[in-house]
């Protein structure tokens, strides 16, 4: 529902599963991170012109009123795009913000969707319609690997125990697979200085440590006998990773990987 404009503001109204999300945009023309507008004016707008908001008539319905600006959402996406160039496509996690219209509004920015559960996969593939999802759960049911394999959605085997169900399932479709691979763990780039976010160390349950000569000589091997096997992922933490020494040493580690099986 759009609503009428308020001075510099345009505020569009969408409501999902009994919770309100209330996005507003700025209208300078300079996209700017920082907002030129006080969020008070948006919340003084809000109670004046839409106070069934914060007036729930259910037992469980809560007063949520959540508020976007978009200058800087998009700056950011832009920032995103522009630093790496136009050879890479970006996916952006469901799980970091899981709203059907935050998503969507990615989604119209070109941007894929990566989603770590089931849940998050059908919210982006079926709800929004999103074909270009990438599957990266961590622990995959058969059912689930039976789902993305019949669709040719883009999914990262965590494990040697996936890959076999993954290998049975290939050679029960009918449908030509396409977009699997492993996400590997380059373990010899090491913690950040987050522990908790860091996954590239030896004892991270995510991924097959691909340092092991063992496991790579496997990998090696799984990927000469089953050629729809056609990416690698990597992740090495979600914060506090330093950009060049680890960021940029776990790409460089997953590429020599795949020079090498190619």
């Amino acid at each position: 529902m759009l609503c009428k404009n308020y001075r510099l503001l345009h505020l569009k109204t969408v409501v999902r599963y009994r919770r309100v999300q209330i996005m507003y945009v700025s209208q300078n023309p300079k996209v700017n991170p920082q907002t030129n507008l006080s969020l008070s004016r948006v919340l003084s707008y809000t109670l004046e012109k839409k106070p069934w908001i914060f007036k729930p008539k259910g037992l469980t319905e809560a007063p949520t009123a959540l508020f976007y600006d978009l200058d800087a959402y998009e700056y950011l996406l832009d920032s995103c795009v522009s630093a790496f160039g136009p050879n890479f496509k970006h996916y952006i996690a469901a799980k970091a913000n899981p709203l059907l219209s935050m998503l969507g509004y990615a989604i119209n920015k070109g941007m894929g969707i990566e989603c770590a559960s089931i849940g998050e996969l059908l919210l982006a593939y079926e709800t929004l319609g999103c074909a270009d999802v990438v599957f990266d759960s961590p622990a995959k049911t058969e059912r689930e690997l039976k789902f993305v394999i019949e669709q040719n959605i883009k999914c990262h085997l965590d494990n040697f125990y996936e890959y076999e169900r993954a290998k049975y399932l290939v050679s029960q479709s009918s449908t030509k697979a396409k977009g699997l691979g492993f996400r590997i763990n380059p373990s010899n780039v090491g913690a950040g200085t987050i522990a908790a976010l860091s996954v590239s160390t030896p004892d991270s349950k995510f991924g097959v440590d691909a340092t092991n000569q063992n496991i790579r000589d496997a990998l090696l091997a799984a990927y000469t006998e089953s050629t729809w096997l056609d990416s690698i992922h990597v992740h090495v933490g979600s914060g506090g990773m330093e950009p060049e020494s680890q960021l940029a040493a776990g790409v460089r580690f997953a590429l020599d990987l795949a020079l090498e099986i190619n």
